[in-house]
Formats: C-alpha cells, structure tokens, sequence
C-alpha cells in the first residue's frame, strides 16, 4: 500500500472511495462536496440523516466516486485513539466495497502530522488479515487497496515524514501479529528462532541462540523448569541492534511461551486455543528489533525472548518443587501455571549480566489477574523507575497502546515469600499482577531501571476492534519503538518501589 500527501481537499482526488470527517453539528465544511454531488450532503443534513455524532457514517455513491461521511463526534471530545478508529472503519468500509483507491480529507482545526499518523497507523494495521492456512475461494476476488492519498491544509512536507514513519512501524507491527498467529504445531521455539535468525541476516542484526545444554551449564533452572514437560527444547533467543553511534545499552525481554497448557496445574479447555498467545511479548520484540533496525536508531538495543512450551508430561515440574535460578535465588514452584515469570526471571538476570544495560523492558502476557483489573483497554505497567514509567506511559498515549500504573509497594513483597525457598511464583489470590511483578523485580539489579509492561489483555482481540481485525494486535511493538525513538538518558535512578 502506496501513501501520499497532498494539499488541499479530497473533494477533486481521483480515488475510488473519498472519506470525510466532520464533528457533530458542522455542515459548513461540505460547501464544494455539496455542490459536487448535487445538494446531497446539504439534504443529509437536513433530514438529519448525518449529524457527525460519534461513529456516525453516511455513505453517498456518485458518478465519480464512492463517498463516506464520518461523524467524529463534538469537538471537545476529539483525540487522536478516536481519529484512529474512525480512520480504521472507514478504511475498511471502503475497502470492502471494493475500492483500490482511498483518499481521507483532514478535518477543519485538527493537527496535520497527527491527522496523517493515525490515518496511517488505520489504514496499515486495519489492512492486516492473517489467512495464511486458508484456502482461497477461485471464484472471489481478493479485495486489495493499493493506495491511499491523505489531503491536508498545509506542511504536505512534514505530515508526510511522520506518515512514512507511522506506516513503517506499523509494519513492524504486523510483521510481529503474524508470528504471534502462527498455531502452536507451526510456531516451536526453534521456528521462532529460526524466524530470529532470518531477520537478523535481513536487517544486519547479530543473533545468538543458547541451546538446552548451554542454559542448563548457565543454570538458567528456572526458565528449564518451565521446559521440562515438552519435547520441544527450549531456546534463549538474543538479537542485538547495535550501530556505531549508539549511545544507551536497552534490553527489551519477551516472553516467549509458543503454547501454555498450565502444565501440571492444568487450565480450563474453554479458549485453551487461544494460549498460542502467550508468546505475544516474543513477537512484539522481534517488532521492535525490526523497528529498530529499520529506522536506524542511535542505541545498542538488546531483544531476548524466553521461548519453551509449558506442557504436562512426567518429565513435568510439579507444584511444591524447588529450582534454583540463575541469579542464585531460589523459588518454590506453587503453580506451574505461574510459568512466565520463571522463564522471564532468568533471561532479565541473564541479560542484565552480560550487556549492563541503561534499562531494561520486559512485554509479557504475564497475568489473567490484569484482564481483570484493566480489560482489553490497556496493558499493565509497573516499574522501580519513575521516569522509565512516565516515558512508556507517553509513548502508550501517543501510539494508542494505552498503559496504566500499578503500585510495587513493599508490603506486596510479603505474599511471595516462601517458607521453604527465598521466594514462591505466586501470592495468595490477590493482587495478582502486582505479586508477579514483585517477582519479578528481584531478578532485576537494585540500580537498574525496569519496567514490566503486562499484555494479556491487549495481546489479542475475538472481533474487529478499532484498527484491529481478529487475532494478535502486535501491542508492544508500537509502543516501546516511540519510546526508543524520543530515548535520552535517565536523568536519575529512582531505586524505591513507587507506583
């Protein structure tokens, strides 16, 4: 899919579909679309057929071309997560009516590089269907648009920099949405790191992968704990993007459970299918080490990603066992269906060893515990480092991935502590994303700023959402990529646990 930016109107734009965007009760913007299709936008109005409140859609067929009236809303009320959804209907209406053409009008008052980002973050994440495994249909022709024309007032220039941009991280985005679909019989952790190798010989990325045998002289026993049910061996994945001006050493850490059964503490089969997903924060690294390379940023940016199967077998870790991590640490295993925090601990510890990093990320499908507290609206986010904190948060406001904040207060400390071993990987029931970052948190060094962003309630959608058709999101990717993008060094270290 093709962009360009031109300035003006779409009113004139040569496109198959036009889309026009107007708040509620603000007809006066269509005089020369009203005159252009014969007084019909001025009779909409007037019938109150279109009003331009929220979601509301006309669609108008001329001559020339398809057209979609799309009310935004009262102004008041504007931001760009509902320009980006509307962007995202409109796109898709239109390209179900088969137009190959799309042109978007910016609407009266609204800022030219954020009216062009969301429409093309709309347009190429709303573009994207995973239908790798189906057969096509020879007798349907398979809708494709081949570009979409933005029409701005003024700064064509700039507006089309920050869409070109938009566009290739959104990309990135989908590169990670169709690893993260791949079944769980398809998407091993050797294909994902098969799938890392490849795109570090792609995007001149180093790439180094520790084996079972490594990991276990390492003693990395906590992530092998988790490995230990499943004929598919384990895999460390590391891919580093680091040019010659780069400044800041910044780890980003993935979980990479490519199938979570629950292990011995078994789940429920209702959406067992669905845990394809628990390797969702792998596909978002592999994202943004693609984003990085792409756009060439001046860090050293590490991707690790933790990827095993967590399944039942004899060879099984079973709740009450002991392991000792790689930090040295020792943990009771309760529930082997708290698996991601154990594979999660040793790769944070391990990388933190070996690249001494400005500051570590880690993305994870982590808790059911955040699905209950936030939804499928934002992703969790907890962090030692206010700064670090403030920074992703930003980034989520700006991309639409939305996080939101929870507490590391000390007395969370309390119900992971084990009566047998140092600590146990999970708490009482209660506060139960706190309680695995809190674990979390003590693999990470004492000086080092951490943020833990929990995506599994954002990992996925069931049926089209905004610009999200069903299956994987690629949440993370856009997220962590602006806040890599704007990075500058930590001012200070806020070792306390605030939230």
């Amino acid at each position: 899919m093709k962009f360009s930016i031109s300035l003006g109107n779409a009113e004139n734009a040569s496109a198959d579909g036009l889309v026009f965007f107007a708040f509620e009760g603000d007809p006066q913007k269509f005089v020369v679309l009203d005159r252009k299709t014969g007084g019909l936008v001025a009779q909409a109005f007037k019938k109150k057929e279109f009003s331009g409140k929220k979601d509301e859609t006309l669609f108008l067929r001329t001559p020339f071309s398809k057209i979609l009236l799309v009310g935004l809303g009262k102004k008041a009320a504007f931001d760009c997560d509902k320009m980006r959804n509307s962007c995202a209907n409109a796109f898709s209406a239109l390209k179900t009516l088969d137009c190959k053409t799309i042109a978007f009008s910016c609407p009266d008052n609204t800022p030219v590089q954020e009216f062009g980002r969301v429409c093309a973050e709309a347009c190429v994440l709303g573009d994207y269907a995973f239908e790798k495994y189906k057969t096509p249909d020879k007798d349907e022709k398979k809708k494709i648009v081949d570009g979409v024309s933005i029409f701005v007032p003024s700064d064509a220039v700039g507006a089309k920099k920050v869409v070109d941009e938009a566009a290739l991280i959104c990309a990135c985005a989908n590169y990670g949405r169709d690893l993260d679909n791949e079944p769980a019989n398809k998407a091993t952790p050797t294909f994902l790191a098969e799938q890392a190798k490849l795109l570090a010989k792609t995007h001149k990325l180093k790439a180094r992968v520790l084996e079972k045998k490594e990991l276990q002289k390492l003693g990395l026993n906590a992530f092998l704990s988790v490995s230990a049910g499943s004929v598919q061996p384990p895999k460390l994945i590391i891919l580093e993007w680091n040019p010659a001006n780069a400044s800041d050493t910044i780890i980003v850490v993935g979980k990479g459970i490519t199938f979570d059964s629950g292990g011995i503490s078994l789940k429920q089969s209702h959406d067992l299918d669905k845990m394809k997903f628990d390797k969702s924060g792998a596909c978002a690294v592999l994202g943004i080490m693609k984003a990085a390379s792409e756009l060439r940023l001046p860090l050293h940016v590490v991707g690790v990603i933790a990827a095993t199967e967590n399944l039942p077998s004899g060879s099984a870790s079973k709740p009450g066992d002991l392991v000792k991590a790689y930090s040295g640490k020792t943990i009771e295993i309760l529930n082997t269906d708290a698996e991601g925090r154990l594979a999660l601990a040793d790769a944070i510890a391990y990388a933190e060893k070996q690249y001494r990093p400005s500051a570590i990320i880690d993305v994870a499908t982590l808790t059911g515990a955040c699905i209950i507290a936030l939804g499928d609206v934002a992703s969790g986010l907890l962090s030692n480092n206010d700064e670090l904190a403030e920074r992703l948060k930003n980034a989520g406001d700006y991309s639409g991935e939305r996080v939101w904040r929870l507490p590391l207060w000390e007395e969370y400390a309390e119900k992971i502590k084990s009566d047998f071993a140092d600590l146990k990987n999970t708490g009482d029931g209660t506060a139960g994303t706190i309680t695995a970052s809190m674990f979390l948190k003590n693999f990470v060094g004492e000086n080092t700023p951490w943020a833990h962003i929990d995506i599994a309630g954002t990992a996925w959608v069931t049926k089209q959402k905004g610009p999200y058709n069903l299956g994987a999101t690629g949440v993370g990717v856009r997220l962590v990529t602006h806040a890599l993008k704007k990075w500058r060094r930590l001012s200070k270290i806020v070792a306390k646990t605030t939230g």
